[in-house]
């Protein structure tokens, strides 16, 4: 199971935070949305933009004014700096807390029908189910939805994140947002009836024609964020038993997103701020809650 692991660590820290994966208790459109926002105080400029984790190569390059704002800006911000992650940690905190307790295995916690959708879809890509049978849920719901994306040919090493920290190791700061361990522990604390729920989810979302996916990702490259909103918001309407669990993984995070990006707003200087693009949405998305602390986001 390791060696699957040392193939997928980065994106297990990243897959699930593909705006398509995840949805907040949001209001709809009651402001203008967008996937690119600047926003001012009188020493210091933030450059907020919505990102895919992953995607293909014809992205690129990016929007002139995208580009422009990233030259300008003193600081690059992101979740979390996937090109300085300490791999073998990283796979110290999967193995750890990615592994089922008590003598379990997998098959034992899920239900059978369940654990035969897992074993067929595994099966597609020449993988043994066998080698999933110590692990929890979560890691099982994460990789196979790693595999699809990888199948319709969108990469995390094509995800927006990973293109600005090439282009700004050498030219500026970097600044992190949260830890690799946070994101794990989002997952290792989640209890076996979510982690079931969260499974069963992904499992659904495999059933979905290619062809929904690749309208999702038409989308973001046409900058359409009013379509990505409306497909979060049918995500959510679908799945509603999710809400508790999106809530604790996005609206939370958001808080502390928001709670950053206002001490960088009191400091001096001009960010660069990459998150996932469903962090932006709703009452509880981070424009929102901007505007509560009295700034006034603007669309470049």
């Amino acid at each position: 199971m390791i060696s699957i692991l040392q193939k997928l660590h980065t994106s297990i820290l990243i897959v699930f935070f593909i705006f398509a994966a995840v949805a907040s208790e949001t209001l709809r459109g009651s402001e203008k949305d967008a996937l690119f926002w600047r926003i001012e105080s009188e020493t210091a400029t933030v450059y907020l933009l919505g990102s895919i984790h992953l995607a293909s190569d014809d992205l690129y390059p990016l929007p002139f004014h995208i580009e422009n704002a990233f030259n300008k800006s003193d600081y690059l911000v992101v979740e979390v700096d996937i090109t300085n992650i300490d791999q073998n940690e990283i796979l110290q905190l999967i193995a750890k807390h990615g592994q089922l307790d008590n003598g379990r295995i997998l098959s034992t916690v899920i239900p059978q029908s369940t654990y035969e959708a897992v074993k067929n879809e595994f099966s597609e890509y020449g993988i043994n189910i066998l080698q999933f049978e110590r692990v929890n849920p979560w890691v099982v719901a994460i990789t196979l939805s790693q595999l699809q994306m990888m199948k319709f040919g969108f990469r995390p090493e094509y995800g927006v994140d990973l293109y600005f920290l090439s282009d700004a190791r050498d030219k500026m700061e970097i600044i992190e947002l949260e830890t690799g361990t946070d994101q794990i522990s989002i997952f290792s604390d989640l209890n076996m009836d979510i982690q079931i729920l969260l499974l069963e989810d992904f499992l659904y979302d495999l059933t979905q024609p290619k062809e929904r996916i690749l309208a999702l990702f038409d989308a973001y490259k046409r900058w359409d964020a009013a379509w990505i909103r409306d497909f979060i918001f049918e995500s959510v309407e679908n799945h509603p038993e999710l809400k508790p669990l999106y809530r604790n993984l996005l609206d939370e995070r958001n808080v502390k997103m928001a709670a950053s990006i206002d001490s960088f707003l009191k400091n001096q200087g001009t960010y660069f701020v990459v998150v996932g693009a469903g962090h932006l949405f709703g009452e509880m998305g981070i424009i929102e809650l901007l505007r509560k602390k009295g700034y006034t986001p603007m669309v470049p």
